[in-house]
C-alpha cells in the first residue's frame, strides 16, 4: 500500500471561483499542506494543484458537476471513510474478544490433561492481555456538520482562515484532517495486538476504499 497519498477538498464559490484545501498524508503526519482560492476558468491552476490527488468536493452536486479536469477514478468520499473506519473497529474489538474466548478454551482443555500427559503436549498459557481502545467512530457523518463535530471531540481551535473565501472548506479540512489521525491511531492500535493475523494487522495511512484508487 501508499506510504503517501495527497488529498484535495474542492468547494465552488458562487459561479466564478472554486477554493482548494490541501492534505498530504504520511505515515508520520497528516499536513493541511495548501489553499488556493482559483477563478472558475482556470483550468490549468486547477488541474496543476488537483492533478494525482485524490479529491472530495464539498460543494452541492448541480456546482461541482461543472469542474473539469478532475479524475473521476481518484474521487473519494467521506461516507466510505466512515464506513470503513467503523467496521474495522467493529471488527477489531470482536476479533479481540474472540481470541480472548478461544484462549480461555484452550487453557482449559490443556489443564484437564493429566500432569504426566500435558508435559507431551504444547504449553498453552492463559494470556492476560489489554483491550485495544478503538475510536467511536460516528455511524453515519456529513461533511457539512464538520463545525459540530470539532466542537464535540474537542477540536474548536485554529477554524479561523485570514481569507474568508477559505473559512468553510478550512472547517472541512480540519475535520478531514482529525478523521485521518482517528484512523491512523486504530491502525497503530490493530498493528500492535499479538494476537491479529499478519494481514489483520497491517497499517495503512489511509481506508484502503481510498488507497486503492492511488494504485
Amino acid at each position: 500500500m501508499e506510504d503517501f497519498a495527497s488529498l484535495a477538498l474542492i468547494e465552488q464559490i458562487g459561479e466564478e471561483e472554486i477554493a482548494i484545501w490541501a492534505i498530504s498524508v504520511t505515515s508520520t503526519s497528516t499536513e493541511l499542506s495548501g489553499a488556493w482560492v482559483i477563478k472558475s476558468n482556470d483550468l490549468n491552476s486547477f488541474r496543476s494543484i488537483t492533478d494525482g490527488k485524490l479529491h472530495m468536493e464539498i460543494s452541492s452536486q448541480d456546482k461541482t458537476r461543472k469542474l473539469l479536469g478532475l479524475d473521476p477514478h481518484l474521487k473519494v468520499s467521506i461516507e466510505d471513510f466512515i464506513a470503513e473506519a467503523r467496521n474495522d473497529a467493529i471488527e477489531g474489538a470482536a476479533i479481540f474478544h474472540k481470541h480472548l474466548v478461544d484462549n480461555e478454551k484452550a487453557y482449559k482443555d490443556y489443564m484437564a490433561v493429566a500432569p504426566n500427559d500435558r508435559k507431551l503436549l504444547p504449553k498453552v498459557v492463559r494470556q492476560k492481555l489489554i483491550e485495544p481502545e478503538f475510536n467511536n467512530w460516528p455511524e453515519r457523518f456529513k461533511l457539512e456538520d464538520s463545525k459540530n463535530y470539532l466542537d464535540k471531540i474537542g477540536k474548536k481551535g485554529l477554524l479561523k482562515s485570514a481569507d474568508p473565501k477559505l473559512e468553510k472548506i478550512l472547517i472541512t479540512a480540519r475535520c478531514v484532517q482529525a478523521f485521518i489521525e482517528m484512523w491512523k491511531r486504530d491502525e497503530v492500535e490493530r498493528k500492535n495486538k499479538v494476537y491479529l493475523d499478519t494481514e489483520t494487522a497491517s497499517e495503512t495511512i489511509l481506508p484502503k476504499s481510498w488507497l486503492q484508487k492511488l494504485l
